[in-house]
């Protein structure tokens, strides 16, 4: 069954990573994350859905202020490939199988 995962608030196109979407997610405490993929529904307000490929990566962020907690340093980020950045404009929706977002905390 799927579940709704993020609304888009922002998108970034990175050299290395594609199709970056925020918000970012906190790896879950206590846990080691690991890198995956899984398929998802990217449902855009003006259009149709469609099914792609998502990597959740995580990722080191330089943050100059040395009080930011570790949790701000270290985020879970959505990437979705090579798919065109006009078709996910913000405000899209991200659905997943609810096993995934179990595998993430709530977004940042």
């Amino acid at each position: 069954m799927k579940v709704e995962l993020l609304t888009i608030e922002e998108v970034f196109d990175l050299t290395n990573q594609g199709l970056v979407c925020a918000p970012f997610f906190q790896p879950l405490p206590g846990t080691s994350f690991k890198n995956f993929s899984a398929m998802v529904t990217v449902q855009p307000p003006d259009r149709l859905a469609s099914n792609v490929e998502a990597s959740f990566i995580i990722t080191h962020f330089k943050i100059l202020d040395l009080t930011a907690p570790v949790e701000k340093r270290w985020q879970v980020m959505t990437c979705l490939g090579t798919i065109p950045k006009d078709l996910v404009p913000v405000g899209s929706l991200i659905f997943c199988d609810s096993e995934i977002k179990a595998r993430l905390s709530k977004p940042i």
